[in-house]
Formats: C-alpha cells, sequence, structure tokens
C-alpha cells in the first residue's frame, strides 16, 4: 500500500511519510496522550496560480480569486453544508486559501476517524450549481468589499502592486468583485479537476492517533471518488518576467484613518528554487527582519524613543519561487523620517550585522519551534508550509539550524538593492504633509 513510510524525528515526535497509491502525499506526526488531534486536507493551489499549464495542454488563464471562489463552493455539497455536519459533532471546520495552497482542517477530540472521514469525503466530492454559485459571489462580493475597507489590507496590496509590476501578488487572494462575476460552475469543475487531483494534495494529521487507520482512511477516501478527465500530472503556474526594479517608487491612497500608514517595501527576484533552497531563503529572511527590525533591535528602540513609531510597527520578509520582498510597516505621525529610517538601515544593513543579534534571532526562532511542537494544528501548518515547498518539515528544522551569520549578510546585500525600493501609503484625507 504506497510507498515505504519514512520516519523522521522532530521535537522528540514521531513524523511519518508516505505516498499514498493515488498519489496523494501523507504526513502524520504522533502526539501520544495529546486531547485534540487535527487534520488538513489541501491542494497545492492558491492565488498564484490563476496562469497555468497542464501537461501536453496550452496555457490556461483563469480569473482572479478562482482559488478562493472554489473554497467557499466546496463547502456546499451533495450531502449538506459541511460547517453543519462538523457542528452536529460538535467539531469546527474551516479553510484557507493563500498564495500558493488551499487547505481544508478541523480538530477533533473525539471521534476523529469518522470526522477524518468526512473532511476527506466533501473535499473529494464538487458539486457546483448556478445556485451555489450565485450564493458565493455574494458571499465573497461582501468579503471583498470588507478588506477593501480595512487600511492595513489596503497598505498591503498597494506595496505588492508598486513592488511587482505583473506578478499576481499585487491582487488579493480573493479577487475583486469584476473578476468573480466571470466565475461558473464549469469553470470550477475545470479548476477542480486540474488542482485537486491526487498527485498535487496531501492529507496531514497530528494527535494521539493511529497511522495506519488514517492512511487506510486517506486510501478509501482517494479510491471512492478518482481524478475526474483524462489528463495526469500537476498543473504548474506560468508567471510573466518580473525581473528589473520595483514598479512604481511610491502609491498612496486617501482612506478615513487617523495617522498615516505607511510600509517600504524592497523587491528581489531570483530564478525558480524549491525544496532545501527555498528553506534556506525563509529562514534568512526571517533572521534578516528580526535582527534589523525585531523589537530587541536598535532600530526599533531609537525610533519608538523618538515617537516616529508605536506598537503598530511591524517588519516580515516573503519568498516563493522566483520573487521575495522584505517589508517594513507602521503607523506614524512622521512618514518622512520613517521611510529615511528604513533605507538607512538597508543602506547599511550587511555591514550592520552582527553576532550578538544573529545568537538573539536564533534563540528565538528555535523557542518558537519548540512551542509550535506542542500544539498539533500548529504542527501541522509547519508540515503543511514545508509541503508546499517541496521539502519535508524536519528539514525546516535543519534549515534552521544552518543558517549562519554570513547568509544572513548576503541576503541583506541581494535584497536590499535601492532600485527595488517602493513606498506604500495609506493617507488621511486630510493630510498635507510629505512623504
Amino acid at each position: 500500500m504506497g510507498e515505504r513510510v519514512r520516519r523522521e524525528t522532530l521535537c522528540g515526535d514521531e513524523v511519518r511519510t508516505a505516498r499514498l497509491e493515488c498519489g496523494a502525499a501523507l504526513v502524520a506526526v504522533a502526539k501520544p496522550g495529546f486531547v485534540r488531534s487535527h487534520a488538513a486536507v489541501a491542494a497545492r493551489y492558491g492565488s498564484f496560480d490563476r496562469t497555468f499549464r497542464l501537461p501536453g495542454l496550452p496555457v490556461r488563464e483563469t480569473p482572479a480569486g478562482i482559488a478562493h471562489f472554489l473554497e467557499h463552493a466546496l463547502f456546499e455539497g451533495r450531502g449538506g453544508n459541511a460547517l453543519e455536519l462538523f457542528s452536529r459533532r460538535g467539531s469546527l471546520i474551516n479553510a484557507a486559501t493563500s498564495y500558493r495552497v488551499t487547505s481544508y482542517y478541523f480538530t477533533a477530540v473525539a471521534d476523529f476517524m469518522p470526522q477524518l472521514a468526512m473532511l476527506l469525503g466533501f473535499v473529494r466530492a464538487p458539486h457546483f450549481t448556478d445556485a451555489s454559485v450565485a450564493k458565493e459571489r455574494g458571499i465573497i462580493g461582501q468579503e471583498i468589499g470588507m478588506y477593501d475597507d480595512m487600511p492595513d489590507d489596503v497598505r498591503r496590496r498597494l506595496l505588492m502592486g508598486a513592488l511587482f509590476a505583473r506578478h499576481p501578488i499585487g491582487t488579493h487572494i480573493a479577487g475583486t468583485r469584476a473578476s468573480i462575476e466571470q466565475v461558473t460552475p464549469g469553470l470550477l469543475d475545470e479548476c477542480f479537476d486540474a488542482f485537486y487531483r491526487p498527485e498535487n494534495m496531501v492529507l496531514i494529521a497530528a494527535g494521539d492517533l493511529d497511522f495506519d487507520a488514517v492512511r487506510s482512511a486517506a486510501e478509501n477516501a482517494f479510491a471512492a471518488a478518482p481524478p475526474r478527465g483524462s489528463c495526469a500530472g500537476a498543473p504548474a503556474p506560468v508567471f510573466e518576467d518580473e525581473t528589473g526594479g520595483a514598479a512604481e517608487r511610491c502609491v498612496s491612497r486617501r482612506m478615513p484613518v487617523g495617522c498615516p500608514k505607511i510600509a517600504v517595501g524592497y523587491k528581489e527576484t531570483r530564478s525558480a528554487e524549491e525544496g532545501a533552497a527555498l528553506l534556506a531563503r525563509e529562514c534568512e529572511s526571517d533572521f534578516l527582519c528580526e535582527m534589523m527590525f525585531g523589537r530587541g533591535s536598535s532600530f526599533f528602540a531609537r525610533l519608538y524613543e523618538e515617537g516616529i513609531i508605536d506598537e503598530s510597527f511591524h517588519a516580515h520578509g516573503a519568498v516563493f519561487p522566483r520573487i521575495g520582498y522584505v517589508a517594513a510597516a507602521a503607523d506614524t505621525p512622521r512618514p518622512a523620517d520613517f521611510i529615511a529610517a528604513v533605507e538607512d538601515a538597508a543602506a547599511r544593513a550587511a555591514d550592520s550585522l552582527v553576532e550578538e543579534d544573529f545568537a538573539r534571532a536564533r534563540r528565538k526562532f528555535e523557542g518558537e519551534m519548540l512551542r509550535r511542537c506542542n500544539s498539533p494544528e500548529s504542527l501541522a501548518g509547519m508540515c503543511l508550509g514545508a509541503w508546499v515547498d517541496g521539502a519535508g518539515v524536519v528539514e525546516s528544522w535543519d534549515a534552521l539550524r544552518r543558517v549562519t551569520l554570513d547568509d544572513v549578510r548576503a541576503r541583506a546585500r541581494a535584497v536590499f538593492a535601492p532600485e527595488g525600493r517602493a513606498v506604500a501609503a495609506v493617507l488621511p484625507h486630510e493630510w498635507e504633509g510629505r512623504l
């Protein structure tokens, strides 16, 4: 039954991975004695995948937000609404669509295996009708409107659009009101058949569970609902070239806010990477942001004392195949001073990173990793992130341990190029200052 099971250890927990007969991946983390068990089934399908190619077929373009729409629509099956079915058993089910993956998950304290069968069953049994699509279009339209009223979300999207001219990272995961009008039952069926193929999916389970029982349930569920259509193989996203500097230097929008909301970002482009190389870049990005901008940094202390930033300040880096970025954002009454401070820190980054800050960051990240291992939900999230990157969760831990100060300095030199800098601002309607 499937390939030989690989056994590894992560923070004292046994991690088993296997490839099912159908081609789907299975990852199970044993947590003996834990009351809660968590399961997630996911497809490597997110907002980045709106333009894709199936093996042997031409490039296919789909509307923005289609992956998120499909996530919503799957909850309405022939057997009823999945939320209601799980609530009758006292469990909550949820789903999420990100840039690169869509996942469906639940946590249970009893009757885990029957609910696992329910989860796999509804994800493998699409039922899209004109009525259900119209209903979800209205719900998602309201969701899009809600995000359009959230200044922090608007700032983030403005920054992504300023950094990247053609990559779909600049478009909201839910799409736009115009794009979701193009969604039909037939289009949802087409995207389901393309991306919800077993070889493009994973089942992750964490808790006090029986691995063989979980694997058997997964095998049965996929066998009961084999892939539709004749195409074999996972789809590949298609992107336009994104090399060069930032698309725009500064973008802004007026909204009813009490204080300017500013984000400064730096764009990075590289050749496509997956697996260990991508994990390494992610760890380097985390170290870089923590060392430069973390709450223990001199940057944060100085700007906080001067009243340029407050508790709203945050910085993060993100890495994907082909692109990446580092961004710092804050609500600030002195946007010009904030922008200048970030630019100055970026210009001096490679030379200002020191061993003491590196050791502090490593202690923080290793502590966070250990804490996450105490939660079935967090463990499953770690496993999912590693799977999307084409790696194993134990490799994530190894990547963290392998990062060196020289690696972080090299990453700083690569990402903080002046031509890759962009500023996004959400400004009060009455603002008359300068950026």
